[in-house]
């Protein structure tokens, strides 16, 4: 074999490129000495473009067929069965049937083999001129032989041997058989290829497909459509239970179902979805998705409980919402549910629901408290034991203030003033007065005073009345002067009250021996006295009577005294004490009397037949001053505390005869009001012993708040200091630290201050108009006794100031 046949066997066998093969021609030709085909495989197997097997292999084999050339160009075959094999896109090689064995080829006789040892010597000077280069970039790969033979190349495994058939340029390697050409090995390749990719697309195509599902049922879900989004979400996991976002699905179902029920406020049905639903998709690996909804979720189920609890109308329906709102509580407990960093945020809310159910709690022992109290007020009421059943009722009241005018408490009371109507009795064991006076020690009386100042010749025939130190004294108006002094108890605080049709003359209260005494202005002498069974309250004349009370231990007398002669005109037994005299209504023909506790009475003044009962609600004791009547107002002063009082404004009951109604809530006044109110008119002055006066108006037209605050004025004084206040049409003079007059100018809503007199004194007795001057009772600074002062108020024949003295008298 020529090294010509040998490199044209490589190429035929693919087993060297056909670049490669014309230049070993070339060379092989133009070398100066000829190469042997073993010396050129020698050097093939030195530069590692074959092995020795394959070289041994090549050198053996015998001459192969020729081959059969094919035009580039595409058209139809002469004959198709002179082609040795089908043309390959790239080659087109002889290949023999895998079936037909070879024909048998006697043997050559050929030279001896050289050893494999000679390979190692090389060519000589010609393997420099071979294109190293070339051979370098080549990889011929292992040889082996097939049944004939021939030298056949192994193919590398894997798609790194198809990529290297495919590779531009490289080697065409020998086919075993018709199975092994490029395009049945890139054509399978191929199909491993695309069927890779078509299942990753199928993977790819699945998955968007059942994301847009999801996506779908989300939607309908954040937009609140949960009965949609529900179908959807069970579809998806029907259609796509492989895909990644199930376990976020069957949170969604379980949460839309908790939600539907939420939006339907059916709150039980929403706590039972709850206790159905987390804890079965508390499992699942998008349960901390959920978290942020349950957030807000679970205090929307508690809310709706308290909710309901708080508009419930009977107790057993608030208790069962109640106990639902505390059940819905410990889900939001649930740290499992809520952890500590969700709840942050919601604990504010949290905390105000919380406070709702405290509210539920108070009201439903509220509840049971006033159950209790009614049976309790019933029982008293049955025994007769008013004050018992009044006392359940503060008791009750202490603790649940606003069960005020609820109305079965209201009911359960009015059953009690009904018992207390029925027990008034008429006043049938009568006082009958005298014009003899009681005997005294001596006859001979002496009035230490000291006097001065100037007479006003206006004030002639005038009698001032003053009490003060015990005893009662008579003085000329016109200069001060004493006219009469007569003793009465250090233990008196009444005040004497000056008939306005009497000339003047006095009704004073001796409370050494419990009786009424009426005494002649200008002498101090008796004119009539009326004993009576107890201590007596405060009297008060109005429209020609004289109205005053007994003060006994355990009930009271409420009577009416004619001035002329002392004679009582009528008067009533009531069940329970009194502390202060009764008041005329003049428009609505009653009397007002309350009781030294809790209710008022009204009674006929044509024959102290009892109208009705009404509760108030006032403490023992806290009533120091007569009721005030303004028109349709009734205004009744409490003293509660030790340093506030209430001014009650009362009305009458529209739909019950003989009832009396808060016409708006109690007033509440800085300091005790311990003197009795004045009224001119539509006003009326009340002072405190804190400095406070205030004056009032009646407005018919405002129903809501018929009575308006005027104006007031503070003092500052002392505590415990009585202010003594004297209303007289536009004029007010308050004594209390210092004599002040005042003008009211109620369209500005002021008390304009025009004077002060005797700064720094202590007034200890009401203030008394005399025409152009004002009477009033002070203590001195540093001084004993008292002085008794009139100063002038208006214009006087003496040119005296309005707000200086006319004259003194110290007693």
């Amino acid at each position: 074999m020529s090294a010509l046949e040998l490199i044209d066997r490589l190429a035929q066998q693919q087993l060297i490129s056909d670049k490669m093969a014309a230049s070993l021609r070339k060379q092989v030709k133009a070398a100066t000495k000829p190469v042997s085909a073993e010396n050129l495989a020698k050097l093939l197997v030195k530069k590692g473009q074959l092995t020795a097997a394959q070289a041994k292999l090549l050198l053996a084999a015998p001459k192969p067929p020729p081959v059969v050339e094919v035009d580039d160009e595409l058209g139809l075959a002469d004959d198709m069965d002179k082609l040795v094999e089908p043309i390959d896109d790239e080659i087109v090689e002889p290949v023999e049937p895998l079936d037909v064995a070879p024909p048998p080829v006697k043997p050559k006789a050929r030279r001896p083999e050289p050893e494999f040892a000679a390979f190692d010597e090389g060519i000589g000077h010609d393997d420099s001129q071979l294109d190293e280069s070339e051979l370098d970039a080549h990889d011929f790969g292992e040889v082996s032989s097939d049944a004939g033979g021939r030298a056949i190349p192994r193919r590398r495994g894997g798609l790194g041997g198809l990529l290297g058939m495919l590779r531009p340029g490289g080697p065409k390697k020998f086919r075993a058989n018709r199975w092994d050409s490029p395009l049945m090995l890139v054509g399978g390749g191929s199909l491993i290829v695309l069927s890779l990719v078509g299942f990753a697309l199928y993977l790819y195509l699945s998955r968007g497909t059942g994301d847009d599902a999801f996506n779908q049922a989300n939607e309908n879900y954040r937009q609140q459509a949960y009965g949609q989004a529900t179908a959807q979400f069970q579809q998806f996991l029907s259609d796509y239970p492989d895909h990644p976002k199930v376990s976020l699905a069957r949170v969604r179902i379980g949460m839309a179902e908790i939600w539907s029920q939420v939006e339907r406020k059916d709150w039980p049905a929403a706590l039972n979805s709850v206790r159905s639903n987390l804890p079965a998709i508390e499992t699942q690996d998008a349960f901390s998705d959920a978290r942020p909804e349950l957030a807000s979720l679970l205090p929307e189920i508690m809310d709706g409980f308290a909710e309901a609890a708080l508009n419930s109308k009977e107790v057993p329906e608030a208790e069962a919402n109640l106990q639902l709102a505390n059940e819905a509580f410990d889900e939001v407990n649930n740290s499992s549910y809520l952890p500590t960093s969700t709840r942050q945020g919601q604990q504010p809310r949290i905390e105000e629901i919380l406070g709702k159910l405290e509210t539920v709690k108070f009201r439903i022992n509220q509840d049971r408290e006033l159950a209790s109290t009614v049976v309790k007020i019933g029982e008293a009421a049955a025994q007769g034991d008013i004050a018992a059943a009044y006392d359940h009722r503060k008791k009750l009241l202490s603790a649940y203030a606003k069960l005020e005018s609820d109305p079965r408490l209201d009911e359960a009371v009015l059953k009690v003033t009904e018992i207390e109507r029925a027990a008034v009795r008429p006043w049938t064991d009568l006082p009958t007065p005298t014009t003899t006076d009681l005997p005294v020690a001596s006859q001979y009386r002496v009035v230490l005073s000291q006097q001065r100042g100037k007479a006003l010749e206006s004030l002639n025939g005038t009698i001032a009345v003053v009490q003060t130190q015990g005893a009662v004294y008579g003085l000329d108006a016109a200069s001060g002067k004493v006219l009469w002094r007569r003793y009465v108890g250090f233990n008196s605080l009444h005040t004497p009250v000056v008939l306005a049709s009497g000339g003047g003359d006095p009704i004073v209260v001796d409370a050494r021996n419990n009786e009424l005494l009426r005494l002649d202005a200008a002498t101090g002498n008796l004119k009539w006295r009326l004993p009576c069974p107890a201590p007596l309250t405060q009297p008060g004349e109005v429209s020609g009577r004289i109205l005053v009370g007994c003060k006994l231990e355990d009930h009271g007398i409420a009577f009416a005294v004619d001035p002329q002669d002392g004679h009582v005109t009528g008067g009533v037994e009531l069940p329970v004490p009194i502390t202060v005299s009764p008041t005329y209504d003049a428009d609505r023909q009653r009397y007002v009397q309350p009781a030294s506790h809790s209710t008022v009475y009204l009674f006929s003044a044509n024959d102290w037949s009892c109208q009705g009962v009404s509760y108030l609600g006032h403490g023992p004791g806290t009533i120091a001053v007569s009721a005030a009547v303004v028109g349709d107002i009734l205004l009744i002063a409490e003293n509660p505390g030790v340093d506030f009082a209430r001014l009650h404004v009362l009305g009458d009951h529209p739909e019950k005869p003989g009832v009396l109604q808060r016409r708006v809530d109690a007033a509440r006044l800085d300091g005790q009001v311990v003197v009795p109110m004045q009224v001119a008119g539509k006003r009326v002055l009340v002072a405190t012993n804190h400095g406070k006066v205030m004056a009032m108006e009646l407005d018919v037209n405002q129903t809501d708040s018929p009575l308006r605050n005027v104006a007031d004025a503070i003092v500052s004084v002392a505590p415990g200091t009585i202010s003594y206040p004297l209303l007289d049409e536009g004029r007010i003079v308050v004594g209390d630290n210092q004599l002040t007059g005042y003008e009211l100018q109620t369209s500005r809503g002021q008390m304009v201050r025009k004077w002060i007199a005797a700064k720094g004194d202590r007034f200890v007795g009401p203030v008394r108009s005399l025409r152009d001057a004002v009477v009033s009772v002070r203590r001195r600074q540093n001084k004993a006794g008292v002085t008794v002062m009139a100063t002038a108020t208006g214009n006087n024949s003496l040119g005296i100031r309005e707000g200086e003295a006319i004259w003194e008298v110290d007693l």
